[in-house]
């Protein structure tokens, strides 16, 4: 009787476990079934808060206009040939805190204006071109904490900044064919511009206010003659190429900038703390003001080799001269720098 009973009550327990196994996975698909719904073939929402996008073929991609985007933080768009955020995408999404549009391997319309105030995430990477981003795409924007856009091309850029607090601000492998003006003027954390091209840059360009800065292997190209103003604490600049580009560099720290080639009526003025100039090309002398004019720093430290002034002022710029492989670690020799004049800034 007991081995007859052991059985039952083997066999009730076991019962009573594939019951509660049964109820629990019941239960976990209800719960999928509640934080995650179809919007379309391609979207879904996520707890009525995060919508993910991703192309099932050859399809172009429109953001569903029907959804109602009010309690939305984040879209990402992804893996399309080509796709669409227009105008009338975000009507009522002043909540949104984060977009990324990536694998786009056509074209981008990225017609679109965001209501809301503050951004944590703009990513824009791998897009083959976007014809434009306007200039009321950031009408209401005040701050943004991370705009990297990266691998992609850019027709034509409105859109100035101006009045956007960006705390990291990256460009890597970017073109932009035609570029109104940048005037990223409030204060941020990080300015990375890497293997880019800005051709056709029709005013100019500011970059103010950034802790760090990192412009490598890039090209900057005015229309005509204009100002480059770049303000900061530590600035690496590094085998990039400017045409009739008058760069003001001003940091209270360092600048270490090495490789340099200008042409046109380019001309380039430093002010720091400390300042390591080498194996730099420019139709002219480099000014190193050295005072405090203006409120700028006084010069303590101050490296010049190699610095070549062109014969006739024609430097004869190529693209090799300014495209640098760049891995995630700079130079050793640059941390070091760094690091030496940030050491005696605290002297």
């Amino acid at each position: 009787m007991s081995t007859i009973d052991g059985e039952i009550l083997c066999a009730d327990t076991t019962c009573t476990l594939n019951m509660g196994t049964t109820l629990l996975a019941v239960i976990f698909i209800m719960v999928l079934f509640a934080t995650a719904n179809n919007i379309n073939e391609q979207c879904q929402v996520h707890n009525e808060k995060w919508i993910t996008c991703s192309c099932i073929g050859n399809e172009e991609f429109f953001l569903p206009e029907t959804y109602d985007y009010t309690n939305t933080l984040s879209v990402s768009v992804t893996g399309c040939v080509s796709a669409n955020l227009h105008y009338s995408s975000f009507p009522e999404a002043s909540n949104i805190e984060e977009v990324i549009v990536q694998n786009i391997s056509d074209s981008l319309s990225f017609d679109v204006f965001f209501s809301s105030s503050h951004m944590k995430l703009l990513k824009l990477s791998n897009i083959g071109r976007i014809p434009m981003i306007s200039s009321h795409t950031f009408t209401y924007m005040k701050a943004i904490d991370t705009l990297a856009i990266e691998n992609t091309l850019i027709e034509t850029l409105e859109e100035d900044f101006a009045y956007i607090n960006i705390s990291h601000f990256i460009m890597m492998n970017v073109t932009i064919e035609r570029v109104s003006c940048l005037n990223v003027s409030e204060k941020g954390t990080k300015l990375r511009i890497v293997n880019s091209k800005l051709h056709n840059v029709m005013e100019t360009l500011n970059f103010a206010n950034f802790l760090n800065i990192e412009i490598i292997g890039s090209k900057f190209e005015m229309q005509k003659p204009g100002l480059m103003s770049i303000q900061g604490d530590v600035a690496i600049v590094k085998n990039n190429i400017f045409s009739n580009v008058s760069m003001n560099l001003v940091t209270t720290t360092a600048i270490v900038i090495n490789g340099i080639c200008a042409d046109g009526k380019s001309t380039l003025r430093l002010s720091s703390r400390s300042i390591d100039s080498t194996d730099n090309r420019l139709p002219n002398e480099i000014a190193y003001p050295g005072n405090d004019q203006r409120g700028e720093p006084l010069t303590e430290f101050l490296t010049i080799r190699n610095n070549t002034v062109c014969k006739a002022g024609n430097c004869k710029c190529s693209i090799s001269s300014g495209q640098a492989s760049y891995s995630n670690r700079v130079n050793i020799i640059y941390i070091f720098l760094l690091t030496e004049f940030i050491f005696i800034r605290y002297l």
